[in-house]
């Protein structure tokens, strides 16, 4: 799962500014059939938020964006 979504950062987000989430959610369905209200943590926020080591959130807001860690996305992590 989590090679997916770092996947889409990085295929999706501009000179590393970060992916809004709003817009992940989306493309983890367009791109990988993954509904988020599938998985145990509900939302996607959820999911990134309890992954603090992989990924950092900008503060809850309509257009609040998700990065992955630098470190994260250079070691294989599922």
């Amino acid at each position: 799962m989590d090679e997916k979504v770092r996947d889409v950062i990085r295929e999706h987000s501009a000179d590393a500014i970060g992916l809004p989430i709003t817009v992940m959610a989306s493309r983890m369905f367009e791109e990988h059939g993954l509904k988020v209200s599938t998985l145990p943590d509900k939302t996607l926020r959820a999911y990134l938020t309890n992954r603090p080591a992989l990924y950092s959130l900008d503060p809850k807001d309509p257009s609040a964006k998700v990065r992955c860690k630098p470190e994260a996305c250079t070691r294989s992590t599922t």
